[in-house]
């Protein structure tokens, strides 16, 4: 998940949309799957746990395969340093 989210917040420059992110998918993978695959569908919370990783895993060997996060420290220190100009000014 954290590869996700870096590579969201490089991507978009902004910490708002990776916090937006986070708590949709906070609300998703965790109430939708427990009430849906949990209480209805009979899985254990751990085969919910390895069934909400794959698809994740995959989108993050993707972003790790293809190079998307080359230059990411640099571009993610010049979004930081928007966000905290954002505020002072």
């Amino acid at each position: 998940m954290a590869i996700l989210l870096g590579w969201l917040f490089v991507r978009s420059g902004s910490v708002w949309v990776t916090s937006l992110a986070h708590g949709c998918s906070n609300l998703v993978c965790g109430v939708g799957g427990e009430i849906l695959l949990i209480e209805n569908g009979g899985l254990g919370p751990v085969a919910l746990d390895v069934l909400l990783m794959i698809p994740m895993a995959l989108a993050a060997a993707a972003i790790l395969a293809t190079g998307q996060f080359s230059g990411g420290a640099r571009l993610a220190h010049r979004a930081y340093r928007r966000e905290v100009a954002g505020k002072d000014g």
